[in-house]
Order: structure tokens, then C-alpha cells, then sequence
């Protein structure tokens, strides 16, 4: 599996912004606009994935809009620093904006030892809202099958998803902190749920397995989790292995 790479791009904007839906949805036509200048035939390709190796997220108030862009694609690793020039401008939503940044500001290696693989227990954050969808229905609660798979499926397709069932029964929700929101997606209207999730490691495991569920879990912050994360829904936090905490 690749290494996982996170960009930060400061974006500022040249007219009043005001976005009238979600930025997600302007975000991500900006990206995809920005990689079809720099590397033509792999946006093609990117577009038609079923499963696309990024996520991203954003930050705005006033001023300077932050675009956050988590990848585990070798060839988009290398395609973002391209099509992100500093002083190099496009247009977003309702303005123009000019790239003042970009920065590589981590990365991970996946083959690397898990951090706190004898946790009891792991919180998880969602800082933006996001929900899952089977056979039609929206489902609004982190339940551990939906948050794992989803990450498994964008970072090894479909089918690894059946050879992490006996990781993923170990995972029980014990204490959680959640609401929901309506977004606002422009065309449509969707609800997603945000807050925190905490969850207790039951079974006990075999050294693999537990290694396998640690190294999961960790991928999260990168990949997001459910739906529409390629337009910053689903953004997790960094990990948190609670000892016995509330907030």
C-alpha cells in the first residue's frame, strides 16, 4: 500500500466570497479543474474511478479560505504540488482566488507499526457531517461495520472488505456524542450526522488482528469516512485513545 500524504493550500480570494451551498461541491470542481491542467490523462482516469484515492476539507470564515487534500495515490501525490502554483490563480463558487501556499505537512507509511495497539479503547471524531447509505437508506450512526469498511474499500477495493469481518466484530460503540445537520448541497439537500463516537475493544484478539484493527483506524484521518468525502464530508480527526475521559 502507498504512502498517505496530506496537503494544506491557502487559497485567497480576489472578490467578496460568499458560497450559497456547501463548499465541498466548489471545492471539488476547483481541484478537478486544477488537475486537468497539470496532469490531463490521470484526472481522466481519476474521474472514472469508482473509488477515488483523496479526500479533502476546508476552512473558511473570512479571509483566506484553507483546503485541506489527503491522498494515497503515488501518481495525485505528485500532481497536487502542479496544479497548486503559489500566485497562480482560478475560480471557486462565486469569486476568484489566488493560490498564497501549499505545503506537504504529513505523511504516513503504512507499513509502519501501529501506534497504541493495546488501547481499550479509541474515541473518533467527526468534524464534518457525513452518513452512510446501503440499498437505498441513509443511515446516520457510526456503526463499526459502515466506518471501517468504508475506508477499506477506498484504500483496497471492495473485495479486502470480506477479509477484515473477524477485525471489525471486536469494535462496539460504548459512548457517543452526536447530532445532526442538514447540508445544503446545492442541487440537494442531504443529512449528515457529526460529534463523537467512542468505541471499546471487547474480544480479545490475536497480535495480527489487533495490528490489522490499529492500522485501520489510523487511516481514517486520511481516507474520511461515508459519504462524499471527495467534498469534505466525513472529516475525522486525528485518532484519540481515551482512558477514561467525558467530554
Amino acid at each position: 500500500m502507498p504512502a498517505f500524504t496530506t496537503y494544506r493550500i491557502t487559497l485567497t480570494p480576489l472578490q467578496p466570497f460568499k458560497p450559497t451551498a456547501w463548499l465541498g461541491t466548489g471545492m471539488n470542481g476547483f481541484l478537478y479543474e486544477r488537475l486537468r491542467r497539470a496532469a490531463p490523462e490521470y484526472t481522466e482516469t481519476l474521474h472514472g474511478n469508482e473509488n477515488k484515492p483523496f479526500s479533502l476539507s476546508f476552512e473558511f470564515k473570512d479571509g483566506p479560505i484553507t483546503l485541506t487534500l489527503n491522498t494515497w495515490a503515488p501518481e495525485l501525490t505528485t500532481a497536487i504540488p502542479k496544479a497548486f502554483p503559489v500566485d497562480s490563480t482560478g475560480h471557486l463558487h462565486n469569486a476568484d482566488v489566488r493560490v498564497d501556499g501549499i505545503q506537504r505537512i504529513r505523511t504516513l507509511d503504512p507499513s509502519a507499526k501501529p501506534a497504541a495497539s493495546n488501547a481499550s479503547t479509541v474515541r473518533i471524531a467527526f468534524q464534518s457531517p457525513t452518513c452512510f447509505t446501503t440499498h437505498g437508506v441513509t443511515l446516520l450512526f457510526p456503526e463499526p461495520r459502515l466506518l471501517l469498511e468504508s475506508a477499506i474499500r477506498r484504500t483496497s477495493g471492495h473485495d479486502a472488505a470480506e477479509t477484515y469481518k473477524g477485525v471489525i466484530v471486536n469494535l462496539h460503540p460504548s459512548d457517543y456524542k452526536l447530532e445532526t445537520e442538514k447540508i445544503n448541497m446545492g442541487a440537494y439537500t442531504m443529512t449528515g450526522f457529526k460529534g463523537w463516537c467512542e468505541y471499546r475493544i471487547f474480544r480479545e484478539m490475536s497480535d495480527d488482528d489487533r495490528s490489522r484493527l490499529f492500522s485501520l483506524l489510523r487511516l481514517l484521518p486520511y481516507t474520511g469516512v461515508g459519504y462524499k468525502t471527495t467534498m469534505g464530508l466525513g472529516v475525522v480527526a486525528d485518532i484519540v485513545f481515551p482512558s477514561a475521559h467525558r467530554d
